[in-house]
Order: structure tokens, then C-alpha cells, then sequence
């Protein structure tokens, strides 16, 4: 959420003055009654709605918010702001006291670690005061005359929301093929340049989801439908005009998505349809551009595996009869399952995440009990594993794009280590920092201590913890602790190093993650055991981690405040309506609250191919369960806590509408004085801002209100 939006003019029209519905005449009323300056929240006006499931009336008073265009839903968002514009007033010194602490651990001029390709060194730079990064690159060596290929400064000068999402350069380095976002709905537009002239191509390509090149003047590009899901795959000629583009591929199945990679040295592009749980691919080589794809194997429920290729072999990383995946190979052309050879088998304390081919040596990106590991296994020869020592990290294979190389690229980062980049010589098993994020010399790493512990839960499992606070933290019998949580979609919460945390741990709080089940931390078994008919497992594995913490004197009852985004924002709608007493406060961040209604309508974005995250409340048996814990439905007439809710109207993951309608209901039925508050940027999209210093803007409003509410002013 960017609170300057709340300043920004808009072509909104304002309230008319004669209404000409019904629905418009109710809310004009109720507007005239609370006035928009006045000191009581917005009050926001019910109409009778009503949906029928499985026998059961489901009374939805606040369905008429789901109108984006609506100008008394825009006027109902902007009188929102202003109320939380002038509940956090008194922060504002705060805000901008963070956001220059912020701002002064990061380089503002800075430029990422150039990667060699087909002749070029490629990098990005970034300059002071400007939002966005610049692509540029060097003929053969990093002293040649730099080449702008794309300035996102320029090109976003003209919109109120731009994100490059993508880029890719054609194998002949003259085109640039770049995805942009223009609004923050995930869904892009292609568009190509031509570096060697300076020129953008005078069209482009909407509503696509991703890109490859299969030669010099041939894109193959996914095609988005209107909802949100990539599921046709379309060729196009560079220069001729894209109505002319040839339909390559079409998945028919709401459940499924597509998408495209290509192998390293380029031979081979594989388009993968996928769900939640299965999956298949499909394989084109770069010499055969007038053949259609081929099927390496037919999806089969509960299936996934991806594809690379070298040496005239297709490598195969697969959870057939290994749920956490296992690695086989076979030579092209023997695609059947009696040909697959095992080189890595599967382990069932170990989930293999990602590898990378090279000439002489094979790397495995593992994590073993929620930690990352690197697995370097030369050919023919045992494997060895490089060596950390925080408590909990992050780790990332970077752009390798050699196949000969012994060089193998990859970047670090923890609580307390900013990001880093290596060179690890396999050969000679050392590794050379050759880049990492300057920090100026305010931030000293050695005042903090970051540890990770394991939770017993209800039912036995044990659900790590990553937790990071001051070395000298003087409150023997607890601190105030922002608890943070995720789990869901088998995505694990990477321990990331943020330029803001330390602003949060200097004021004496402790910052903790609650790697709850939903997420892959322990295995992808951990993430089925928080998802569809599991899925109350999180919500208890968050609860249980905050009684634990209080138990253990991190912190004390009434001290905590509860932080999720996306669907860690639904763990936070549960947890207010089931546990309000544990916390100072809680805050949902473009949150999934409204499970229901969202996923009983499959003309909105993501919900059909969501059915196997959540389930589908058009069988009884999903619907009993999420009926147990859908926010917005569970609300009841209780003590809330202090809530902020943040929410972007262009949001196509999450309907701005969610938080809006649940923040009304809370407001209804509560019996507190508590302040309930929304915050909506009427610019964005699910990732909030697309600005970095916005971004940073964004930040500062949010840790002041966690700051204020734990009664520290400075």
C-alpha cells in the first residue's frame, strides 16, 4: 500500500447528486450520514444479498463492494483512506524517520553481477533517485562501451503503475523481448526492441504470460485468458503483425496452466502445462521450428516432473513414488518409463528443489529440514555438500550459463547477511565473494543473533521457527514480536535479508517467521498436510508458535502482533476470529478472506485452478470444511484487536473487495473500540507499488503502525 496515493488527484467522478438506482440511493444516504470528514469510520452501507449452498443461506451484505468501476465503490475506497490517512497521522514523522534508515543501508547507485553470454557481459545498474533498473551490456569485455538496452525509467515515466517482469535477448543479441506489467494484475504485454537501432518495435503483444525464442526472428509466447490463467501458446515472426500469429498449443483444462523455458544451451524449448499436483511436457527442438511439440509423458494425478537436456540425454526431476522428488535420466527419444535411469534417489528427509547441468558436474539446490543445501556431485565420483553457518538462509543458483565451466554462480542471503554473491570453483572447491550488498557502516551485523527452534504442535509435528532480534535485548520477560507466516501452495518462506527489519530490531522487537505447514519447509509433505482439507493445520501451527514463543519468553501474551500476506493473510483472518486475545494486533496484507464467495465463482481469476488448494465449496464435503474458517463468513460478536488491512484496487489475485467487505462485517459485529483500518492503493496491484522507493514508502507506513502500536513513538 502506498499511503501517498491517498494525495494523488483522480479522474474519479464525485458522488452524483441524483442517484439512479436503488443501490445508489441507499449508499448516497449513508454517505450524507457519517459525511466524508467524519470522525467515525466510513460507514458502508448493507444491501441484501443472498447465496444458497448445500442448503445453507449465506447473507452477503456487502457483495455490491466487488464493482472495480464502480463509482461509489472507488468513493467507498477513497473515504477509506482518508480515515486511515487521519488514524495514522500521528506516524508521519515516524514514516519518514524509517524510510530514510532505510534508504541509507542500500547502495541507490548500484549495479548487479555481470553474467557472460554469446559474446556479451549483461548486467543492470540502478542510479540515486530513480525508481528502476536500467539492462545494459558490453561487447566481450566489461572495459567496451556500455549498451542501454532498456531504461525502465524512460519507459515508465508514463504510467502510474510499470513492471518489467521479464526480458530475454534472441540468440543473434539484436532483438530484446521484454514483458511489462501496466497495472499490476500479473497479466503482461510483450513487446520486442531492436538494440542494435535503439528502436521499440512499433506493436506488441497483450495479455501475455511468458516468453522464448526459438531463432533469431522466431517467439514462441504464452497467451492469458480473462482469468488470469496462461493456456495457449502462440508462435510469432519478428517485425509482421501479431493477428498473424500462429496458435501453437491450447490447454482446455480450467486446472492447468502453461508455460515455457528453454534448456541452457538453448537446443530445446519445453512448454509444461501444470496444476497444483500434475503435470506434463511437451519438447521442440530449435532445428525442427516447423514441427510441432512432442508429449515426454502424459499427465497422471499427483505426477510432476521437469525436463532439462544434455548430451543427447532428457534429465528428469520427478515425485513418481518420491514425494520429494528424485532425479533420472534417458537418452531423447526413449521417453518411456522403463528407459528412466536413477542418479539421484529419493530421500524422504530431503526435498530437491532445482539443479543445474554442467559439463563435468551436476548441482542440486536440496532442503534438508527446512534448511538449504547445495549438492555439488562431479561425474562418476561421490557427491559433497558447501558449508553455512547461519541458523537459517536463503539460497539461489545464479545465472550459469556455461556448460564447460568448473564456475558455478550462486547467491546467500540470511537475517542478518545481506545479499551475496559467489563463485565457487567445483574443482578446486573454494568460493569468492564477488559481489555483496553494500551496507553502510550505521548497520553492524554483529549486534544481532538470528536462531531457528522447532514447535511442538497440537498433533505432535514440529513446525520451525526462524527468529532474529538485538544480541542485547534487555526484557527478561518477553519483548513485542511481529510474527510472520505464509504456508501455502507448497512455497516455502525464504529467510531473506530486508534493509528494514533492522529498524524494527533496533526498537527492541523480535522478528519471527512460523514456517507453518502449507509451505514445503519440511518436504512437500509439509505442504500437503496444509492444504484442502488440512488446511486448519496452519492456522493451529500459527496459534501453537505464539503460545510457544510467550511460553518461552520471547514475548508475552498481548505483545504480539500477527503479520501475513496473500493467503498468509487468510492464517491472519482465522487467527483474529479464533484467538484474538493472543495479539497486540494483526495485519493483513492484500489477504484472502473471503474463501467462499471467491471460490464459488469461477469467472474471477485463479479460482478454478485453485480447487485443489483450497477445494471447491461446490462439493459438500470442501464446503462443510471451509465453512469451519472462512473469515469472512466467521466473524462473530467478540473483542477484535487492533486491525490494518492493505489492499490494492487493480489487486487480480485478490479482489480489493475481500479485505473492504471483511473489514465492514468486523466493524458491524465487533463489541471493541478497537480501530479496524483499510488502506487501499488505488494504483496497484497484488505486489503493492512498483516503484522502489515507493516500495520502501510502503514499507515505513507499515513498520510505523507496528511500531506505534506497540507503544514505541521513535
Amino acid at each position: 500500500m502506498q499511503i501517498n496515493a491517498l494525495h494523488r488527484s483522480t479522474d474519479l467522478r464525485p458522488l452524483p447528486y441524483i442517484c439512479v438506482s436503488f443501490l445508489q440511493v441507499l449508499l448516497a444516504i449513508t454517505y450524507l450520514s457519517c459525511g466524508v470528514w467524519a470522525q467515525h469510520y466510513p460507514e458502508t452501507a448493507q444491501i441484501p444479498h443472498f447465496d444458497t449452498l448445500h442448503g445453507e443461506i449465506l447473507p452477503d451484505p456487502y457483495h455490491w463492494l466487488r464493482d472495480r468501476e464502480s463509482d461509489l465503490v472507488q468513493e467507498h475506497l477513497l473515504r477509506e483512506n482518508k480515515y486511515t490517512l487521519k488514524k495514522t497521522r500521528h506516524s508521519k514523522g515516524l514514516q519518514k524517520h524509517l524510510y530514510n534508515e532505510f534508504i541509507s543501508r542500500i547502495l541507490e547507485t548500484d549495479l548487479t553481477v555481470p553474467y557472460y553470454e554469446r559474446g556479451y557481459w549483461y548486467y543492470e545498474r540502478y542510479e540515486a533517485g530513480m525508481d528502476y533498473e536500467i539492462l545494459c551490456r558490453k561487447k566481450e569485455s566489461l572495459d567496451a562501451p556500455e549498451e542501454v538496452m532498456l531504461d525502465v525509467n524512460q519507459m515508465a515515466a508514463l504510467y502510474d503503475y510499470y513492471s518489467l517482469e521479464d526480458f530475454l535477448v534472441s540468440p543473434s543479441n539484436q532483438f530484446l523481448g521484454f514483458l511489462v506489467d501496466l497495472q499490476g494484475s500479473n497479466q503482461t504485454e510483450l513487446f520486442f526492441k531492436d538494440i542494435t537501432t535503439d528502436v521499440v518495435l512499433p506493436y506488441s503483444v497483450p495479455q501475455t504470460a511468458m516468453m522464448a525464442w526459438l531463432g533469431d526472428f522466431v517467439v514462441v509466447y504464452c497467451k492469458m485468458d480473462s482469468l488470469n490463467r496462461s493456456y495457449q501458446v502462440w508462435r510469432h515472426n519478428i517485425g509482421e503483425d501479431p493477428k498473424a500469429d500462429q496458435l501453437l498449443y491450447e490447454e482446455k483444462d480450467p486446472a492447468f496452466s502453461v508455460n515455457l523455458y528453454a534448456n541452457k544451451s538453448e537446443e530445446y524449448i519445453f512448454l509444461e502445462t501444470t496444476s497444483s499436483t500434475s503435470n506434463e511436457v511437451h519438447y521442440l527442438h530449435v532445428d525442427s521450428l516447423d514441427s510441432p511439440f512432442q508429449l515426454f509423458r502424459a499427465r497422471e494425478p499427483n505426477h510432476l516432473y521437469y525436463l532439462d537436456y544434455f548430451k543427447d540425454h532428457f534429465f528428469i526431476f520427478s515425485n513418481l513414488d518420491a514425494i520429494n522428488f528424485k532425479v533420472l535420466k534417458t537418452p531423447v527419444g526413449q521417453t518411456e518409463g522403463q528407459n528412466w535411469k536413477e542418479i539421484i534417489p529419493h530421500r524422504e528427509e530431503v526435498l530437491l528443489e532445482e539443479f543445474e547441468l554442467f559439463e563435468d558436474y551436476f548441482v542440486i539446490l536440496e532442503k534438508n529440514r527446512g534448511v538449504p543445501e547445495l549438492r555439488i556431485q562431479p561425474w562418476g565420483e561421490e557427491p559433497y555438500y558447501i558449508q553455512f553457518e547461519d541458523a537459517n538462509y536463503t539460497l539461489y543458483l545464479e545465472e550459469n550459463p556455461d556448460f564447460k565451466s568448473h564456475a558455478l554462480r550462486f547467491s546467500y542471503e540470511s537475517f542478518t547477511v545481506p545479499y551475496t554473491v559467489y563463485t565457487y570453483d567445483m574443482k578446486e572447491r573454494t568460493r569468492t565473494i564477488i559481489k555483496q550488498d553494500s551496507i553502510p557502516d550505521a548497520y553492524n551485523p554483529d549486534l544481532y543473533h538470528s536462531e531457528r527452534v522447532f514447535v511442538p504442535a497440537r498433533d505432535g509435528a514440529e513446525i520451525p521457527v526462524t527468529l532474529v532480534y538485538r544480541k542485547d535485548l534487555k526484557r527478561p520477560e518477553g519483548n513485542p514480536l511481529l510474527q510472520e507466516a505464509y504456508g501455502a501452495y507448497g512455497v516455502g518462506f525464504d529467510i531473506y535479508f530486508n534493509p528494514g527489519i533492522p529498524s524494527l530490531l533496533d526498537r527492541g522487537v523480535v522478528y519471527a517467521v512460523a514456517h507453518v505447514r502449507g509451505g514445503n519447509e519440511l518436504g512437500r509433505q509439509w505442504y500437503e498436510a496444509g492444504r484442502m482439507l488440512n488446511k486448519r493445520n496452519s492456522f493451529y501451527d500459527f496459534i501453537d508458535c505464539s503460545e510457544y514463543l510467550i511460553d518461552k519468553k520471547y514475548t508475552q501474551k498481548k505483545d504480539i502482533i500477527a503479520y501475513g500476506a496473500s493467503a498468509g493473510g487468510l492464517i491472519m483472518g482465522v487467527v483474529a476470529n479464533e484467538c484474538p486475545e493472543l495479539y497486540r494486533a494483526i495485519v493483513l496484507d492484500v489477504p484472502f478472506v473471503d474463501l467462499i464467495n471467491t471460490m464459488s465463482d469461477p469467472t474471477l481469476p485463479l479460482t478454478t485452478s485453485e480447487y485443489e488448494e483450497w477445494g471447491n465449496p461446490g462439493k459438500p464435503e470442501h464446503f462443510r470444511y471451509m465453512r469451519t474458517y472462512s473469515p469472512y463468513e466467521n466473524v462473530k460478536a467478540q473483542d477484535y484487536p487492533p486491525m490494518l488491512f492493505i489492499s490494492s484496487r487493480f489487486d487480480f489475485n485478490v479482489g480489493f473487495w475481500e479485505p473492504t467487505k471483511l473489514v465492514a462485517r468486523l466493524r458491524d459485529k465487533k463489541t471493541d473500540e478497537n480501530p479496524i483500518l483499510l488502506a487501499v492503493d488505488m494504483y496497484a496491484g497484488h505486489s503493492g507499488a512498483s516503484g522502489r522507493y515507493d516500495q520502501w514508502k510502503e514499507l515505513a507506513f507499515l513498520y510505523a503502525y507496528v511500531l506505534n502500536t506497540f507503544g514505541i513513538r521513535k
